[in-house]
């Protein structure tokens, strides 16, 4: 899949420190009609929101295809696995980039034993214990 498009869009975003592919794309598991997995790694004060918006419906238009846009840092556990088994496309500034990634494995590492405990707890619950 030609990812083109998506680089040529973020060059007006100075707030994207950096743009991950992720999911089946990512794995070469994709099927025609798989959707997009991307992400992206903003700037202190960017604003998450505005970001998701303009960019989810600019890449979907731009690629013809739904695109499932994430940003780093806002689920944890996702953001984690992005950084495990999701490839870089683009970055900004390597060195931020690289300390932001750092930071944010960091927090997962910090939040993984609370959420490891929550479902066993929960699948606990399911099974009547």
């Amino acid at each position: 899949m030609d990812l083109s498009p998506c680089l040529d869009i973020i060059r007006g975003y100075p707030e994207i420190l950096a743009l991950y592919l992720f999911g089946s794309h990512a794995r070469g598991q994709a099927r025609p009609d798989s959707d997009v997995d991307l992400a992206v790694l903003l700037a202190p004060g960017a604003d998450p929101w505005r970001t998701k918006l303009d960019l989810g419906s600019r890449f979907s238009e731009r690629l013809g295809r739904p695109v499932d846009l994430v940003v780093m840092g806002e689920d944890l556990d996702l953001t984690f696995r992005i950084l495990v088994e999701g490839k870089r496309l683009h970055e900004a500034a390597r060195d931020e980039v690289r300390s932001r990634e750092a930071v944010l494995a960091s927090q997962y590492y910090d939040y993984a034993p609370f959420l490891r405990s929550y479902v066993e707890r929960v699948a606990q619950g399911y099974r009547g214990g």
